[in-house]
């Protein structure tokens, strides 16, 4: 009845040995020197005794399957707890199920396999185990000192005060080389053009190409190293094809629609606050008849008092009307396009707080 003991380790890291496909645990040491172990299922209560690695008390029957610890099985867990505990980034659950497909896919296999049934939560474990305690203040952050370089040994923790504020800068010497440029948009004329890009969505889509290539080449010989960032915008929002002109520009759209997609976001944000973590369907139908009624009801109060049910800032309704008057103007050739694009400008430079730096500016003042 003899057979090969083979020594593995549990899934919190202690010795263990697998026995006839069944794993034993350490549970005591007798004076005389010989050791309990015990089934590692918890249900199960059959043991062995060793004495110097020697098998003195054969274990009786298990009321359980055998375990599927082939050497194959404990090399692919093997293969997820080192992933773990070393793709920190990485979710266990991405690591866990791709092992496990490339596994099934190695042996041509669909059904379940016990093992790997109860090995994610020891995946979580492990991985929570390299990193600190999450702190429950700024005081009790200690940051290890494997965070604070980075692969290269190039410091990324420039700064950590601890009194009498805490103040943790995160940053690596090349990012502030990068970020060289930013003194120059403290430039009158380098800001002017930025609020002329970032109003691009308010120009009328006819103008938008020849607008753009005109702010590209002002930006190009006032700001350095803004050439990825203008070739990326040209990229992705101009000759793309995911974001053309006509999905983010909407002058044809001021006074009709909304500017942004604040109403959206809202509306989201009610139906996470009002269902739970993992409702059923019949819970998300509810909720979602429930929702759609409330909204007809203010649509239909919006049509017949001739006002929106939720009234905007005053700050916001004035911008609004600021917008329909600059386009009104336009259309009617009142004011040319360099006139509108002045007016509209001075929506933009909230964006790079240009008006609480320079209250002595034209366009604040002249824009309106």
């Amino acid at each position: 009845m003899q057979s090969t003991i083979e020594w593995t380790k549990t899934n919190r890291g202690a010795t263990a040995f697998i026995y006839q496909n069944q794993k034993y645990r350490k549970r005591c040491t007798n004076k005389d020197g010989s050791e309990i172990w015990i089934c590692c299922n918890k249900s199960c209560g059959v043991s062995m005794v060793l004495f110097n690695g020697v098998i003195k008390r054969y274990p009786q029957q298990h009321s359980h399957n055998e375990l599927q610890h082939t050497p194959d099985v404990r090399a692919v867990l093997e293969k997820i707890y080192t992933e773990t505990t070393t793709d920190l980034l990485k979710p266990v659950t991405e690591i866990y199920r791709q092992h496990l497909v490339q596994y099934k896919r190695k042996k041509g296999t669909a059904e379940d396999i016990l093992v790997f049934n109860y090995i994610r939560s020891t995946a979580y474990r492990r991985c929570s185990c390299v990193l600190p305690p999450i702190p429950k203040s700024l005081e009790d952050i200690i940051i290890p000192d494997s965070l604070k370089f980075l692969e290269n040994g190039d410091q990324f923790v420039i700064f950590d005060n601890p009194a009498p504020h805490r103040l943790i800068t995160l940053c690596s010497p090349q990012a502030l080389v990068s970020l060289g440029f930013i003194p120059s948009f403290r430039d009158t004329e380098a800001r002017r053009d930025l609020a002329n890009l970032f109003c691009l969505p308010l120009i009328p889509i006819e103008y938008v190409f020849s607008i753009y290539e005109n702010i590209a080449s002002q930006l190009v010989l006032k700001i350095a190293d803004i050439e990825k960032l203008l070739q990326y915008f040209s990229n992705t929002y101009l000759y793309g094809t995911i974001f053309p002109p006509p999905r983010w520009n909407h002058f044809s759209f001021i006074g009709f629609t909304n500017r942004t997609t604040n109403a959206i976001e809202g509306f989201h944000r009610a139906i996470n606050t009002r269902s739970t973590p993992h409702p059923n369907i019949w819970k998300h139908i509810l909720l979602k008849r429930e929702l759609d009624e409330q909204t007809m009801i203010s649509i239909s109060q919006e049509i017949k008092q001739k006002r929106p049910t939720k009234t905007k800032r005053k700050c916001y309704r004035d911008y609004d009307n600021r917008l329909i008057e600059a386009k009104e103007l336009l259309i009617n050739r009142v004011i040319d396009l360099l006139e509108y694009q002045r007016r509209v400008r001075a929506f933009s430079y909230r964006y790079i707080q240009y008006h609480e730096e320079n209250e002595d500016d034209s366009d604040r003042d002249n824009d309106v």
